[in-house]
């Protein structure tokens, strides 16, 4: 839900300063977003949202053993 009010500020913040292409290019990820956030699994969504987190329980695994 924040994510989708703050590209809409971001949308209308472009509009307000005169930057047309700007907004529409906004606007077309954030639909993307709100489309692709819909139609994936959530396994999927955490991978795209943020790499890093939805890979740490693998990677912890594969972690080399401290060396004495």
């Amino acid at each position: 839900m924040k994510k989708t009010i703050i590209m809409s500020v971001a949308v209308m913040a472009t509009l307000l300063f005169g930057e047309i292409l700007m907004s529409v290019v906004l606007g077309c990820v954030m639909l993307t977003g709100l489309f692709a956030g819909h139609f994936m699994s959530e396994s999927a969504r955490r991978v795209v949202e943020c790499p890093v987190s939805a890979l740490k329980p693998a990677l912890k695994g594969h972690q080399a053993p401290p060396s004495a």
